[in-house]
């Protein structure tokens, strides 16, 4: 695991002496991704660095790296977790390694099989491949995006890369302008969807895509895509449960490759005791294990951890949260981040993940399984809303008795008005949409326009259009497979790599992704009865999810009698962070940030309608608000760190 920054000269005047310069400037600022070492090279139009956190081969690992004849050079970032398979592959056709690392064996593998190297890896990377003899840099992110890749190219000509913006953004030149479409995504959806990042001209790779820079021209190519949703033949439940236990069981195992201390997150939900659960069955040592909430029992899950600490035999560790630490490691993990939060929680992982450095380098984390499985259940049972919308519309539902259809078409008009039924894309942005409208009051005329007039919009519905002949609630995950997923693993990898921690993600092995997406719905979520399913023809989404529904119900089946039935089948907590609960000082700060002179200095907000909200109230108490005042204390906090500029 490492932080990776280069430059790439397409035809510009920058000496080589500069490039180098400059590529050791924005290496530098990685520091905290690679404590453990750092190197470049630069030779004629290329220059690379790299800051190493040492995992595997930690005598040998050292990059940049290159093969015996110094004519392919990379710049790593991440884990190849069948680089031992690769090894022996490559070693059968001759190739000689000299140290071992997994990345020497990307080396290898480009040297053997061409671009076509990418789809042998499993693992999760975004590096930069420098190839002497064609004179091009090939730059590749995994098949998810579970690591970051930051590019602009310069009004001069150069290609500059970075795991991280505040790198990028350290070359001569490169705008530091606040992008309105960026931040407007961020108000609607928390984070800029897509390639799209909080600075104008900086863009991030996209998953699965490849970037080919050389001869002055710069091309990107999707070298995977997450399938569509296509249920396989009909197959027992007993077949894919076995299926789905092997996978997760050998995806665990793989991320627990490592020449270090490793440990797990552990909330005491489905997916963190799952793999703590597979964890101890395969470790050779006591495993650690970790956990952090507020105080009160409405604000950690300290209770349910503890209960799977206990039957796992782990070493357990809490870390307690407060109001003061909180406010610090938010401002902290805003500099680290070169942006706004994307969710309150997130100061919270990265304090978690500051203990967690004091006793391991990597953390096995549960992101990827509520996208596969059906875990959000309240929004995805809403495409089934959509869906008697659109047959209520039609004069549809003839079987239903009247009384039924009456109270159905009631309750649908209650929660959703009658304005008529769109797409289902649009129906899904509506409920997705985070920024309540009343909160758009508090925007300047310019960002309230960037809003209404948003492409983060038209971006998700190119989504939705991709697999639209699927069923809606399969759209639905879809998509929160190819977009929500990227905000969670930017939030993770930026909160985990600020302490130097490496977290990896079992349920985001590809082979997963693939069997999630040929698995028919009824294995994902499923009826609590015949008596529910009837019943959920007259009860809306979010209510049919609480009450009816067996969300993730396979991954349940596949784990039972390995872990407490009392935490395989308990709902879904997400974490929470009391807001509108908290006193004192927290709320004396975020005071403070909104209505400083500098809000309006900025012009991206109405400070005085700001100062109105927060004079109607000694602090807002309904929870929508506040967190939209905690986005625009995130966005205010952020343009105080210097580094993005109001224009």
């Amino acid at each position: 695991m490492c932080g990776i920054a280069g430059i790439l000269c397409l035809g510009g005047t920058l000496s080589e002496r500069h490039r180098t310069e400059t590529t050791r400037t924005m290496t530098g600022l990685l520091v905290h991704r690679g404590p453990d070492g750092e190197g470049y090279y630069a030779n004629g139009p290329v220059a690379l660095g790299n800051r190493r956190l040492s995992i595997i081969d930690l005598a040998q690992g050292a990059q940049p790296m290159s093969d015996p004849a110094g004519q392919v050079w990379i710049t790593f970032n991440g884990e190849i977790y069948n680089h031992r398979e690769l090894r022996s592959d490559l070693e059968a056709r001759g190739y000689r390694f000299r140290t071992h690392s997994d990345t020497e064996v990307l080396i290898a593998a480009y040297i053997t099989y061409g671009t076509d190297f990418l789809h042998t890896l499993n693992g999760m990377f975004g590096f930069a491949l420098w190839d002497e003899r064609s004179q091009r840099l090939l730059l590749a992110r995994d098949r998810l995006g579970i690591k970051p890749l930051y590019y602009t190219v310069t009004e001069d000509q150069h290609l500059v890369f970075a795991s991280e913006p505040k790198s990028v953004l350290a070359f001569p030149g490169v705008s530091h302008d606040v992008d309105l479409q960026g931040l407007a995504s961020y108000l609607e959806f928390r984070y800029p969807v897509g390639e799209r990042t909080f600075y104008q001209g900086l863009s991030q790779l996209g998953a699965g895509h490849l970037l080919i820079a050389g001869g002055g021209q710069v091309r990107r190519e999707r070298w995977w895509r997450v399938p569509a949703p296509e249920p396989a033949g009909e197959r027992s439940e007993e077949a894919y449960r076995e299926e789905l236990h092997e996978l997760v069981t050998t995806s665990v195992a793989y991320r627990m490759i490592a020449d270090v201390p490793i440990c797990c997150f552990l909330s005491g939900g489905l997916d963190s005791t799952i793999i703590a659960g597979c964890m101890a069955r395969q470790s050779g040592t006591k495993l650690m294990t970790f956990t952090t909430g507020f105080p009160g029992d409405d604000f950690n899950e300290f209770r349910f951890a503890r209960i799977a600490a206990d039957h796992f035999d782990t070493d357990h560790h809490e870390v307690v949260l407060d109001e003061s630490g909180y406010l610090d490691a938010t401002r902290e993990l805003i500099r680290y981040k070169d942006g706004p939060l994307t969710v309150p929680h997130e100061p919270a992982i990265y304090l978690m993940s500051k203990e967690i450095a004091r006793h391991a380098k990597v953390v096995l984390s549960g992101e990827g399984a509520d996208e596969l499985f059906g875990g959000y259940g309240r929004i995805m049972r809403s495409s089934f809303d959509y869906d008697r919308m659109r047959m209520l519309s039609q004069g549809g539902a003839p079987d239903l008795p009247q009384p039924a259809r009456v109270a159905m078409e009631g309750a649908l008009d209650q929660r959703y008005g009658k304005a008529g039924v769109t797409s289902l894309a649009d129906f899904f942005l509506d409920q997705y949409s985070y920024f309540p409208a009343a909160a758009s009051e508090l925007l300047s005329v310019d960002l309230r326009e960037a809003l209404h007039r948003s492409d983060a919009r038209q971006y998700i519905r190119e989504k939705f259009d991709e697999v639209s002949s699927a069923p809606s609630i399969d759209q639905c995950m879809w998509v929160f497979e190819n977009v929500h997923l990227q905000a969670l693993l930017g939030r993770l990898d930026c909160a985990t790599m600020a302490a130097s921690v490496e977290a990896r993600g079992p349920f985001l092995d590809h082979r997963l992704v693939e069997f999630g997406m040929r698995l028919p719905l009824r294995h994902k979520m499923r009826w609590r009865s015949s008596e529910a399913e009837e019943e959920a023809w007259t009860w809306l989404g979010a209510d049919i999810s609480d009450n009816l529904d067996i969300p993730k119900y396979l991954l349940r089946q596949a784990f039972r009698g390995e872990a407490p039935d009392d935490l395989l089948w308990r709902r879904k907590e997400p974490f929470s962070v009391p807001l509108e609960g908290l006193t004192g000082g927290y709320h004396t700060a975020i005071r403070e940030v909104l209505l400083d002179q500098s809000v309006a200095a900025h012009g991206l907000f109405d400070r005085d309608a700001i100062e109105a909200l927060l004079q109607r109230g000694e602090r807002p108490t309904v929870r929508r608000m506040a967190q939209a005042l905690w986005m625009l204390a995130n966005v205010e906090m952020w343009l105080g760190e210097g580094l993005g500029v109001a224009s």
